[in-house]
C-alpha cells in the first residue's frame, strides 16, 4: 500500500521539477524522456519514490549543498525504504567507471552539473514541493 504512494509523489515532483529553469534533466522511469523508461515500461508496473534530478552547471557545489541543506521536509541521506524523504548530493564521477558522465548522446550535456538524488516519503506532495522551492528560490540564483 505504501510504494504506490510514495510513487506518486514521486512522480508528481518529477513532473513539477522537470518545468524548472534550474533543472538540466529528471532521471525518473515512469517519464518517457528517461533513459531506459522503455524498460521499465516493459518490466515494472509501478514506480517507487527514488529519482534522481541534474542540475545545470551554473550552480556551484556550495549552492548545491546549501540548496539540499535548507530543505525543511527532507532528511540527508540515503533511503533503505522508510516513510520520510530524503535528499542528497551524490557525485557521479565516485562511482562510474565503464562510461563517461555524463552520458555524450543526452542533449545539452555540456549543460550538466551536480546530481540530486530524491527519495519521497509520504509526505505531501504539495508541501515537498513548496519546500523545493523555497530552498531552490533562495540559493539556486
Amino acid at each position: 500500500v505504501r510504494i504506490p504512494a510514495h510513487g506518486e509523489r514521486s512522480t508528481t515532483l518529477a513532473k513539477w521539477l522537470k518545468r524548472r529553469h534550474e533543472i538540466v534533466r529528471v532521471l525518473h522511469p515512469a517519464l518517457p524522456d528517461c533513459p531506459g523508461h522503455l524498460h521499465w515500461q516493459r518490466d515494472f508496473s509501478g514506480v517507487s519514490g527514488l529519482f534522481s534530478v541534474v542540475l545545470h552547471k551554473r550552480y556551484r557545489q556550495a549552492q548545491v549543498d546549501a540548496f539540499i541543506e535548507d530543505l525543511q521536509l527532507f532528511g540527508i541521506g540515503y533511503s533503505w525504504g522508510g516513510s520520510q524523504s530524503l535528499v542528497m548530493h551524490y557525485d557521479v564521477m565516485e562511482t562510474r567507471s565503464a562510461t563517461t558522465w555524463p552520458p555524450t548522446d543526452w542533449p545539452n550535456a555540456d549543460t550538466v552539473g551536480s546530481l540530486v538524488r530524491f527519495y519521497c516519503g509520504l509526505e505531501d506532495a504539495r508541501d515537498l514541493i513548496a519546500d523545493i522551492k523555497e530552498s531552490m528560490t533562495r540559493h539556486l540564483v
